[in-house]
Order: C-alpha cells, then sequence, then structure tokens
C-alpha cells in the first residue's frame, strides 16, 4: 500500500523538448471538464460534417439519423470514444496538463511537442507508469 501511495502522490513528470525543461500537471475537474467539452465538440462536428456529406451523396436518412444516434451516445463518455484516439484530444490533454506551469504555452508547441520522437518515448514511459499505478491501485 504504502509503495502505491508514493506513486500516486509522486512528483510530477518533467521532460525536455528543444532544451528547455516542461512539468506535466495533474488534471484538475475544471480541465477534465473542458477536455470532455473538447472532444463532445468535435464528435459532434464531425457527425455533422459527415451527415452533410451523406446527404449530399444521397444517403438514406435512416443512416444520417443512425450517424446522429452514434454521435449523441459517443458524447455521452466522450473520454471512452473512439475520438480520444485522434491528435486532437492527445493535443487537448497535453496542453491542459502544461498550462499550469507554463502559462505562455500554446497547441501549435503542444503538436510539435509530440510530433518528437524523444517527447514520444517519454511520455509513453509515463503512461506505461502511469498504468502501473492504476492496476496497483485496482489491487489494494
Amino acid at each position: 500500500m504504502t509503495d502505491v501511495l508514493k506513486k500516486l502522490t509522486a512528483a510530477p513528470r518533467a521532460f525536455t523538448f528543444k532544451g528547455e525543461r516542461y512539468e506535466l500537471s495533474p488534471l484538475s475537474l475544471r480541465d477534465l471538464a473542458q477536455l470532455k467539452d473538447f472532444v463532445k465538440r468535435n464528435i459532434l462536428q464531425e457527425a455533422k460534417k459527415d451527415a452533410t456529406l451523406m446527404a449530399e451523396v444521397g444517403a438514406p436518412p435512416e443512416h444520417i439519423t443512425e450517424l446522429w444516434r452514434e454521435a449523441s451516445e459517443a458524447c455521452k463518455k466522450p473520454l471512452e470514444s473512439s475520438f480520444m484516439q485522434d491528435i486532437e484530444p492527445a493535443v487537448e490533454f497535453m496542453f491542459l496538463t502544461l498550462r499550469h506551469a507554463h502559462p505562455s504555452i500554446t497547441t501549435e508547441i503542444v503538436t510539435n511537442m509530440l510530433e518528437d520522437p524523444a517527447v514520444q518515448t517519454e511520455l509513453t514511459t509515463a503512461t506505461q507508469e502511469l498504468n502501473e499505478v492504476e492496476a496497483d491501485v485496482k489491487n489494494v
């Protein structure tokens, strides 16, 4: 139990990008709500775009209705939706975790970070460590 608590209360994760040190902070409840809203907006924007294209090519109305039903379902649990596998939510998530310690950070900088192989390696390691902590917590 003590090891799990040490992991959960560990100092924020840091990494280096272009010679500058960046610190990831835990998401606050407000950050989490902002991320959910971001994902919901994007789900609905994609659905609108797809529905418009479907209508233009003469897709049956029931297919368009099904598209909107699926989008509505995805919005109920946006962080579990397939959209979370896209780059946009990853950028938003990382932006939200960086902005506390780095108020001048932009999504453009975050996008560049996520394209950097060294940063990808560090974030993959951090993600694996978080997954281990989650597994430890579930076993307590």
